[in-house]
């Protein structure tokens, strides 16, 4: 497995996309939501991988507007099975449950920074789980959408003997009980998915190890790539220090950032983007962050964002958006 460093915990961009999916279908009021989580607003490409700091935020949010207090589990099982990413792939061509278990885990990263899992076997099998940020929507969120990805890849054959939660329970124990359709025991020492040993014998009937082989190539490949995405995070960091006095041009973040300028094209180029489209999206997502909080004119907006004229900005987001600025603020207020 890859061993570049990383600096930032980020996530994959599919996972922001069908979670707000998800809470529209649910009927959530998405628009305040998202309107309160300022800079931290996702980004809509599946591509590209969003700052896990956005969980700090969502869903006491995401709480507080539904007044559901166990919105992460209930969206978490109303989320759509991850099909046809390379972690699925993965699965189905490994020789059994267990290695396909071990390899999946070892490449999370793909998924999400946020979460770190180990295999343990003893008279039971447990998947010990970890989150950076040990926020209890979030963990329901994920485990529910971990505990329905196994379901359906074993073809129902994957079941829960009971799951370990390291919290109190403070809402209604028979929620968690038809989520998960085992025991519940909160207050752990830890996290865990625990399930009986016989499964790990499970192979797919799609098992091939040539073909795994080919997955795993193009999962360190995937792996690597996520180091060149913290670049991103890096110049919009050295953004964040210097709006709205001013937008730094490329040789100025080349130098803050110690790189190349030829050699910062190449990087960025190498994942799909460049310098100027790096400063359009985030110049539109603080804009759009700022529009949807109602509590500054456009003209504020237009200096806090970088622009220096009021006209400016109206055409920048005009192209970013298709909408004028107070269009864009009344459809989501």
């Amino acid at each position: 497995m890859s061993s570049l460093e990383r600096q930032f915990n980020t996530e994959a961009g599919f996972f922001a996309v069908e979670t707000y999916k998800t809470m529209k279908k649910l009927g959530l009021d998405v628009a305040y939501i998202f309107s309160k989580l300022d800079k931290f607003v996702p980004v809509t490409s599946p591509e590209f991988r969003n700052n896990g700091e956005i969980h700090k935020y969502l869903w006491d949010i995401a709480e507080e507007s539904s007044g559901d207090k166990l919105i992460g589990l209930h969206i978490g099982e109303n989320m759509p099975v991850l099909r046809g990413h390379i972690m699925e792939y993965i699965f189905i061509s490994s020789s059994s449950f267990k290695e396909a278990l071990e390899k999946v885990i070892s490449y999370f990263p793909l998924i999400s920074d946020l979460i770190t899992a180990e295999l343990q076997i003893k008279e039971r099998a447990e998947i010990i789980i970890q989150f950076k940020l040990p926020i209890r929507h979030f963990s329901e969120f994920a485990l529910s959408q971990v505990v329905s990805f196994l379901k359906h890849i074993t073809g129902g054959q994957f079941k829960l003997d009971e799951l370990r939660l390291p919290y109190s329970l403070i809402a209604e124990e028979a929620e968690y009980l038809r989520v998960f359709d085992c025991p519940v025991v909160f207050d752990s020492a830890d996290m865990a998915i625990v399930f009986d040993t016989a499964i790990l014998k499970w192979k797919s009937p799609s098992a091939e190890p040539h073909l795994l082989a080919a997955h795993e190539v193009l999962a360190e490949r995937f792996l690597a790539d996520l180091a060149k995405h913290d670049l991103i995070f890096r110049i919009q960091n050295e953004l964040d220090k210097h709006l709205p006095l001013e937008i730094p041009d490329r040789n100025n973040i080349c130098e803050r950032l110690n790189k190349d300028p030829q050699k910062l094209k190449v990087e960025l180029a190498s994942i799909g983007t460049n310098f100027s489209e790096i400063i359009d999206n985030y110049q539109k997502n603080l804009a759009c962050g700022l529009l949807r909080q109602r509590d500054m004119s456009i003209e504020q907006i237009a200096y806090m964002t970088g622009f220096s004229e009021p006209s400016a900005f109206h055409r920048a987001f005009k192209r970013w958006t298709g909408l004028t600025p107070r269009q864009y603020s009344q459809k989501w207020n």
